[in-house]
């Protein structure tokens, strides 16, 4: 009797049978590049078979370890007998191309003459007589169409055998990477609740050793083959389920399975991109609707899961102190592999930020979803996690990107990120033994442990004298618990938290300058389309202020723009401090002696920021020229005159140095004026000197609000000089803002936020706060000018430091998660500082301090 077959797939096969020749077994490898396992898992074969009538199709996705001449023999290796009838016939199939798992299991599967058909991993080995008592067991139950055995890892421990199917919920958490984190919750996806050694109809069997009944092939056909790796299995036993068969789970055959080693040598993004499409297939399939957006949404965020874990992956195989040999430290790998993902983060932050920042239900989804990430790596790698929480700070100014139930929001993303990383980071510490570290690091910062009581005492008097906003204004002060986070990672993992940290601080000043970029372009030239909505969601989110100067220009102020202050000095430090080496690199035509290695060469991190800080000095120059900050240009002067003061034997010496900077500069103010007199759509622009004009006079708004508010805040301080008033102490005074005036007609105006930040410390602290917190500053100050670090980045962060200090008399920063974010940078750099040196008055030169030195160091 003759029957036909086909075998339903995107590509079609038939074949003829007969049922008196037909065989046992047919199994069926598909091999990429594993020859070594291959060969493993054809020689366990005969004794395993024994007293089979089988047959095996080798299906080689174009390997490239040599798979083919390996095994190529006879008739090019497309059929091989054994001289010993016992032997198997072995048929190999090349493919030229690498067609996915489905389509080469087809293939395999295309001559349907065997009573079952094995789908068998090239990584696993089958024990001696195991395939043989699979067939009678399977023989045992004729209501099922597909067997697995239990699967045991090399050294004979459990493998996952057996599976649910996948639900919406389970397959988030996994795209999450939550089942790492909270494994108690995808127990019965996985199959944990189940006996392992007991026998059940299950929902599916793991494809390492999958058996399927030739009537269900003949049934509902091939695997399906819109899925090129993953998930083809789980649809064929969904398929089955769906046409009355079982799938049943055999532990009494067991089968040695190495697990994933063809896929383990693809990069695991690659692989996370693979599984998301695959998933998504299967959703949309088996559960269209609202189930399939959910996993079609959560593709991007599992992409930079999957990326930062496969940065985690590379950095641990490569150690903490990997890279220093040649004197060079991990920050430069890590900032070229790690931008452009950074980058995608940013970009999908603000993109999901502006999308849904009318939308409340899903604004407060896409935060929690951020913040569950967060919390997620806070556990498993801190560094990193705290490395985003950095990158908030500097593109995100009141961190209300996103916000929980609505505008204003009742918690933002910054609070959210921040109370998720510190429980993470406390549960990550506390794992690592670490949390008794943290007594001896603030053994030695004295000042910070004031400051912490200062602030509860802010508090408590805010209570006692009945300030009812006491709550709203001193919340912020609240971030100073960061701290302990990063005293204890830069001590713990300096090297890890530079390789993360680095990057973020390389690609949030260039993305604030392109985001200032676009805003400056699109409302300077009006776009009426879109410009209000933009407009909405810049005040909405609190990124900063838009502001019309004169003509078409207009003003854009991010608070987040402090952070171009230490760039800006940062990099003109380092033209200064790296000397000859900036302009070698530039022209490339010589090389630099390398003291550690005794060989010349351009030190990779030298050959790094030669191309990035023109690109970053140019962000800077946009980006404080677009803002018309005053206070941020006499921070900046401030700072530059700090570095002419360091570099002050060598300034005779930096023509070169000037020259860049003002070609830079001259480039930035083209930038600035291209944005705005563009004539694509034609607009009528502003000239530079009006716009620039109305910032240099003091007779403005801001200015006159300013000075109307210093000899009120002044009376305050008199009334309690020494105690303080604490927090949610207010005055009120005459202001010109036109949005005030436009509610008050009268120009008064109460508030507990001052504009003099030093006077406002003395206002809430009292006169041992406002001395404490000079003194906080003049003590981080002191502590990097110990450490050794490269002398450009020492004097840089000095630099930064007092134009902080500048920039603080006049505009608040200090009193702000922005401003303490950078103190805390600053200790960062300290600590992470191999060597510390201090001044020795008796020999006038800095001494390299022992490690209990060190301990005891101020």
């Amino acid at each position: 009797m003759n029957a036909e077959v086909k075998i339903y797939a995107t590509t079609f096969y038939s074949t003829t049978y007969s049922s008196r020749c037909m065989k046992d077994l047919k199994i069926v490898i598909v091999s990429w590049n594993v020859r070594e396992l291959l060969g493993r898992c054809l020689a366990s074969l005969p004794d395993a078979c024994r007293g089979l009538d089988y047959e095996v199709i080798v299906v080689d996705n174009a390997s490239s370890d040599r798979t083919r001449e390996e095994f190529e023999s006879g008739a090019k290796g497309r059929e091989q007998r054994a001289e010993d009838d016992a032997r198997p016939t072995i048929t190999f199939i090349f493919n030229k191309d690498n067609r996915g798992f489905a389509k080469a299991c087809n293939q395999g599967i295309a001559k349907l003459d065997a009573r079952y058909i094995l789908l068998l991993n090239p990584d696993a080995a089958c024990p001696e007589g195991s395939l043989t008592r699979f067939i009678h067991e399977a023989d045992k139950h004729p209501k099922a169409g597909i067997f697995g055995p239990e699967l045991l890892n090399e050294d004979g421990t459990h493998q996952q055998s057996v599976r649910a199917f996948p639900g919406v919920w389970d397959q988030a958490g996994i795209m999450l990477k939550l089942h790492h984190v909270f494994p108690g919750l995808f127990r019965r996806y996985f199959g944990d609740t189940l006996d392992a050694k007991k026998e059940a109809d299950v929902d599916q069997v793991m494809g390492a050793c999958f058996l399927i009944r030739r009537e269900l092939i003949e049934q509902i056909g091939g695997l399906d083959e819109r899925y090129f790796i993953w998930f083809e299995e789980v649809d064929y036993c969904k398929q089955a389920a769906e046409h009355g068969w079982d799938v049943r789970y055999i532990p009494s055959v067991q089968v040695t399975h190495c697990g994933g080693t063809s896929f383990a040598q693809v990069f695991s993004l690659k692989k996370q991109k693979y599984f998301n499409n695959s998933l998504v297939k299967y959703f949309r399939k088996w559960h269209p609707g609202w189930r399939a957006a959910i996993i079609w949404t959560l593709q991007p965020v599992s992409l930079f899961l999957a990326w930062m874990v496969g940065k985690g992956q590379m950095a641990k195989g490569r150690g903490l102190g990997a890279g220093k040999a040649g004197g060079e430290t991990g920050p430069r790998l890590t900032a070229h592999g790690a931008w452009p993902a950074w980058l995608i983060a940013i970009l999908v932050l603000e993109v999901v930020s502006a999308l849904t920042i009318f939308n409340d239900l899903w604004n407060s989804i896409a935060l929690l979803a951020v913040a569950l990430i967060v919390g997620i790596l806070a556990i498993k790698r801190p560094t990193l996690a705290i490395a985003f929480l950095f990158l908030e700070l500097m593109i995100g100014s009141k961190g209300q990107l996103l916000q929980l139930w609505g505008w204003p929001g009742l918690i933002s993303l910054r609070e959210a990120i921040f109370a998720v990383f510190l429980m993470g980071w406390a549960a990550n510490a506390w794992k690592a033994g670490a949390i008794r570290s943290l007594p001896s690091l603030f053994r030695s910062r004295i000042e910070w442990v004031l400051l912490f009581i200062v602030v509860g005492y802010a508090g408590l008097r805010g209570i006692a004298l009945g300030n009812p906003l006491m709550v709203a204004d001193g919340n912020a002060w609240g971030f100073l618990l960061l701290l302990f986070p990063v005293l204890e990672l830069a001590n713990r993992q300096s090297e890890s938290l530079r390789r993360d940290v680095f990057p973020v601080l390389l690609i949030a000043p260039l993305w604030l300058a392109l985001k200032t970029i676009g805003l400056e372009y699109l409302f300077s030239h009006g776009f009426p389309s879109i410009s209000p909505q933009a407009y909405l969601w810049v005040r909405r989110t609190g990124v900063g202020e838009v502001t019309l100067i004169v003509g078409n220009a207009f003003r854009i102020f991010m608070q987040s723009y402090i952070y171009y202050v230490p760039a800006l000095l940062l990099g003109v430090s380092w033209l200064v401090g790296a000397g000859r080496e900036s302009w070698v690199v530039s022209r490339g035509s010589e090389k630099i002696p390398d003291a550690q290695t005794n060989s010349n060469r351009i030190p990779q991190n030298t050959r790094l920021m030669a191309h990035y800080v023109p690109w970053l000095l140019i962000s800077t120059f946009v980006a404080l020229g677009i803002s018309l900050s005053r206070s941020l240009w006499m921070g900046s002067a401030a700072g530059l005159l700090a570095l002419a003061i360091f570099y002050r034997k060598r300034l005779l010496k930096q023509g070169r140095t000037l020259a860049v900077l003002i070609g830079l500069g001259i480039a930035s103010l083209a930038i600035i004026f291209a944005i705005i007199a563009f004539p694509l759509p034609r607009v009528d622009y502003a000239s530079l000197a009006e716009l620039f004009g109305s910032r240099v006079s003091t007779v403005d708004a801001a200015s006159v609000s300013r000075w109307h508010l210093l000899p009120v805040v002044w009376d305050k301080i008199m009334e309690h000089p020494i105690l303080g008033s604490g927090f949610g102490a207010t005055v009120t005074y005459k202001t010109q803002d036109p949005r005030i005036l436009a509610a008050n007609p009268d120009g008064m105006y109460t508030t507990y936020a001052f504009e003099w930040g030093w006077l406002e410390h003395w206002v809430k602290f009292g006169l041992f706060g406002f001395v404490l917190m000079i003194w906080l500053v003049y003590r981080i100050y002191r502590r990097v000018g110990a450490s050794q670090s490269p002398e450009w980045l020492v004097y840089g962060v000095q630099a930064s430091l007092i134009a902080i200090a500048v920039v603080h008399i006049f505009t608040p920063y200090l009193n702000h998660p922005l401003g303490l974010g950078l103190l805390f940078m600053a200790e960062a750099v300290r600590l992470c500082s191999a060597v510390i040196k201090v001044f020795d008055k008796e020999s006038e030169d800095y001494k390299v301090l022992t490690d209990h030195e060190t301990q005891v160091m101020g």
